[in-house]
């Protein structure tokens, strides 16, 4: 990505990683730093001042551990580059601080950044998510919010090892009966509800997973399973008459250290044919394709635990509205089926906060896309129409809604 921090063609020559030769280490209060590799090639002009440097791992207590001031001289006869602000406190280990800098002679590296973003939000992939009346139940969220943990169990998302969605739900116990339950979820008296989960289990250690009157008030239907490394648990059970809301819920029976990830918590419902679908998961009703119904899967030794779950989903009929008055902005309706049903929907990658996080994104889609808004900013029009015309040839997969996929084009 270095493409992506370069104010100018030579810069690119004479950034230097950590520890680099002649390079200056960091320390408290400075207002310039050296670098013998500077020298080489600055006999001819140079726009630096008035640009400017970003600094590295400098430990400030910021959130970014990194600090941007404005270029204020440079010697060429010694490779100085003088700046202000001066650095704040740095790090007290010069190899944690390694002296890495950046040089921006005609934008701030924040357009770059926000490019970096901006390019993110707007390249679209293909997303399979479930309908489901569990909220989070498709594990888009960043946090555990809508999880709760019970007893000392600890909850975190992670990218999932299932063949459906992008994140997974983990939960690790420390003893019997730490597990897992989701919001509860309204229900009508009698109304019976179809749960679908998708599973991977790292131990052979029993775990049971059920559907709850409300927060556990009473099991109304329940599986103890630890044979499978993946799994999906599905149970077809009508709340009784006296069901105001049901839950879905894990729990160890094992005393110990147990680890087990949730791909997702699809609730379907006898009495609706309408689902809220999650308005961080999924922009514009417009951008979902069509509804798929995933077949049960090979039955295993244990009634309601199915194993591996990839059988080719069924298209159904739906219709998806977009009401952006109402409290669930996108709706699904769907004719009432016993199998879970997952959307596939069109969706944009989310931002990066941090230097160490990371994107799927295709990278050469990124960079040509980053470099057209750069250009723009520094007034170069028909090098940034360069950039646009590529990034849009690698981004351009038919988007169509019946159900194939057309292959990104490659460019050489």
């Amino acid at each position: 990505m270095d493409r992506l921090y370069a104010g100018t063609r030579s810069f690119r020559r004479l950034r230097r990683g950590p520890d680099a030769t002649g390079l200056t280490e960091f320390t408290s209060s400075m207002a310039s730093i050296t670098d013998t590799a500077l020298k080489e090639v600055m006999d001819i002009g140079n726009d630096f001042i008035g640009g400017w440097i970003r600094l590295k791992y400098v430990d400030d207590n910021s959130a970014t551990q990194e600090r941007v001031a404005r270029v204020t001289q440079f010697d060429r006869s010694a490779g100085t580059v003088t700046f202000s602000p001066a650095i704040g406190n740095v790090h007290g280990t010069a190899a944690t601080v390694n002296g890495e800098y950046e040089l921006w002679p005609d934008v701030h590296p924040d357009e770059a950044d926000n490019a970096i973003n901006r390019v993110l939000n707007e390249m679209p992939y293909d997303a399979h998510l479930p309908v489901t009346l569990v909220t989070d139940g498709d594990m888009e969220d960043t946090g555990t919010t809508n999880w709760t943990a019970v007893a000392t169990a600890t909850l975190s998302k992670v990218a999932s090892p299932l063949a459906y969605g992008r994140q997974a739900l983990r939960v690790v116990t420390a003893a019997l009966g730490d597990g897992v339950r989701c919001a509860v979820v309204s229900a009508l008296p009698n109304e019976r509800f179809y749960l679908s989960v998708g599973i991977v289990m790292s131990t052979t250690d029993d775990w049971t997973f059920s559907l709850e009157r409300g927060a556990g008030l009473e099991t109304l239907e329940s599986v103890t399973i630890g044979e499978l490394p993946e799994l999906e648990v599905r149970f077809n059970v009508a709340a009784n008459s006296s069901t105001s809301s049901v839950a879905f819920q894990a729990v160890s029976t094992t005393a110990g250290a147990e680890t087990i990830d949730i791909g997702w918590v699809s609730l379907l419902s006898d009495r609706r044919y309408h689902y809220p679908v999650d308005s961080s998961s999924v922009d514009f009703g417009d951008d979902v394709f069509n509804v798929l119904r995933l077949p049960q899967g090979y039955p295993s030794d244990t009634n309601f635990v199915y194993s591996p779950l990839y059988h080719e989903l069924v298209p159904v009929e739906f219709t998806a509205s977009e009401r952006s008055r109402d409290g669930n902005p996108i709706t699904i309706w769907t004719p009432r089926v016993a199998d879970p049903l997952f959307i596939r929907s069109k969706r944009r990658f989310p931002s990066i906060t941090t230097d160490a996080a990371t994107t799927t994104a295709d990278k050469e889609a990124v960079v040509n896309g980053v470099l057209h808004y750069l250009e723009k900013a520094r007034g170069n029009p028909a090098e940034a129409n360069r950039y646009w015309r590529k990034y849009r040839l690698l981004t351009s997969p038919d988007w169509d809604k019946s159900g194939s996929e057309s292959p990104r084009i490659a460019v050489s």
